[in-house]
């Protein structure tokens, strides 16, 4: 474990991975501590849940003394801590279910998980609803499972009983879990499915009455969440509210129209989903047949723990549908890393004992070591990219090498910016990708440019960041899927709206796609 926890440190660089999810996060819960409500440019926010959030104002409010909000330090450090405390909860679950040497194998497995380690350095709320929902599958297994293990195994012995602080991390792993991620809903509906699967399959009728409690339990705390959520816009009077998740929204519309839409969606995500699983699972993108295969296998044997415990199976078969749904993407598999690795583990055991013993043995080596070697290539690999100096031009191909020096430019040569409607408030058309972190950054209203803006140089400070190519470019376009907005130039066109002559201010520019320097200019009326 000390190997583990260096390689960590060493992967540690105190450095922000700029993306735009996390700018969000982070633009709200600055925003929350300065008193400014659950905003963001002005508005009331919908997308972002407020679990990361309502994390960061509290950093942001604790540390506001020293750093003045300069340095995101801190809240690296607490994805880091959060982390590793994942990494315990996940030995404590497999201990309670499986045993030391079971909880030793699967704790390292998921440490040197390519998608589990990449995620302790992002500012993103991925891993903190890793963290609610591991608090919350071993408050569970210490409840419901701890005393049917301990019986088969101890003999004679004393069996143990759950412990107060059990029921405290059931509790509050459902909070930190619900209030994370629109995926809370896979954990919700596998409660459920969970306690109706049991329902038919065990015979306790203690078992019975306490998985309906938690049940409950559960739809009274999302309720609970949906009460008091901060996001809704009933909270902010007089503000619009912005834009949340299309498929939460959609969630319970059961017509017709909608429900076929949803098929043929997610119909053409199974392929994406084979590539998901298998990345999430291996680290890595393997040779095409090898990729349906292992996908396949892992999806399956994920699904197959219904038979072993059956609220983790109901919760691998509710993520898988989930994604379906929405976007196949290796991270949405995070939150069952933990179980897809301890599937993963059963199968080299089993096929280790369903072999004769010289081919078993060879098989199981093969079998480990393609799981384990090709997830720590990655896991090295990202830790060079970490250490690499300076650092922001290799992430991402130094996309973003510039980008500190450009923010830094509009902080110093435009007024603040204020609410989202006022003559006053500074707002500046940057290209995609760039737009919430400029505004973090820069505490400036940073925008992509589209068609619905409704911005007059007459009525506001109105600016440009250029060049915003290949940023607007075909090229740029298929390097990132679905991102096609327009051009910078192209909307000034549309709203008879020029660049000014000069360049109020320049910075260099690093990043290796775009051609000239970073130029701030002030947009007026086309002549």
């Amino acid at each position: 474990m000390l190997v583990i926890l260096a390689i960590y440190l060493a992967g540690f660089n105190a450095q922000w991975r700029l993306e735009p999810d996390s700018a969000l996060y982070l633009c709200v819960g600055k925003n929350l501590a300065n008193g400014h409500g659950y905003t963001y440019q002005g508005k009331a926010h919908r997308l972002a849940y407020p679990g990361l959030p309502v994390l960061f104002a509290g950093t942001f409010k604790a540390t506001s003394a020293f750093s003045h909000g300069r340095s995101l330090v801190p809240e690296l450090v607490i994805m880091l801590l959060i982390g590793l405390a994942t990494l315990g909860l996940t030995y404590r679950l497999f201990l309670l279910s499986s045993g030391r040497p079971t909880a030793v194998i699967i704790t390292a497995g998921v440490a040197m998980s390519r998608v589990f380690y990449r995620y302790n350095f992002e500012l993103l709320s991925d891993l903190p609803f890793l963290l609610g929902i591991m608090s919350f599958l071993v408050g569970y297994e210490a409840v419901f499972h701890r005393r049917a293990v301990e019986a088969a195994t101890a003999g004679d012995g004393p069996v143990s009983r759950w412990r107060w602080f059990d029921w405290l991390l059931l509790v509050a792993g459902l909070m930190v879990a619900i209030a994370m991620r629109p995926a809370m809903w896979a954990l919700v509906f596998a409660v459920i499915a969970a306690a109706v699967w049991s329902l038919f399959r065990t015979g306790s009728r203690s078992l019975r009455w306490g998985q309906l409690l938690i049940c409950l339990a559960v739809i009274a705390a999302v309720t609970v969440f949906y009460i008091r959520d901060p996001r809704h816009a009933e909270r902010h009077p007089g503000q619009p509210a912005g834009p949340g998740y299309a498929e939460e929204d959609e969630m319970f519309n059961f017509r017709g129209d909608k429900l076929v839409a949803m098929a043929r969606s997610a119909s053409g995500h199974i392929s994406p989903l084979v590539d998901a699983v298998t990345k999430a699972t291996f680290g890595m993108q393997l040779p095409w047949g090898s990729k349906w295969v292992l996908g396949t296998t892992m999806t399956l044997l994920g699904m197959g723990l219904l038979f072993y415990r059956p609220l983790w199976g109901m919760l691998v078969v509710m993520t898988v549908l989930m994604v379906l749904l929405v976007k196949p993407l290796d991270r949405y598999f995070l939150p069952v890393a933990p179980l897809l690795v301890f599937a993963w583990w059963r199968f080299c055991v089993w096929v280790n004992r369903s072999l004769p013993a010289r081919w078993g043995n060879k098989v199981f080596a093969l079998l480990f070591i393609l799981g384990a070697c090709t997830n720590g290539a990655k896991v090295f690999g990202f830790m060079f990219e970490q250490r690499g100096s300076p650092f922001l031009t290799s992430y991402k191909d130094g996309r973003y090498a510039s980008t500190a020096e450009a923010a830094k430019m509009i902080h110093d040569n435009t007024p603040p910016s204020g609410p989202a409607d006022s003559p006053q408030t500074t707002w500046v058309l940057v290209g995609p990708k760039l737009a919430r972190i400029i505004t973090f950054l820069s505490g400036r209203y940073a925008i992509e440019p589209e068609e619905h803006r409704d911005l007059d140089p007459d009525r506001q400070p109105l600016y440009v960041l250029e060049p915003s190519g290949p940023l607007d470019s075909t090229a740029h376009d298929q390097r990132e899927p679905g991102d096609v907005r327009p051009g910078v130039k192209k909307w000034l066109a549309d709203h008879k709206l020029q660049l000014a002559p000069t360049p109020i201010a320049t910075v260099p520019n690093k990043d290796p796609q775009i051609k000239g320097a970073y130029s701030l200019y002030a947009v007026v009326h086309a002549k």
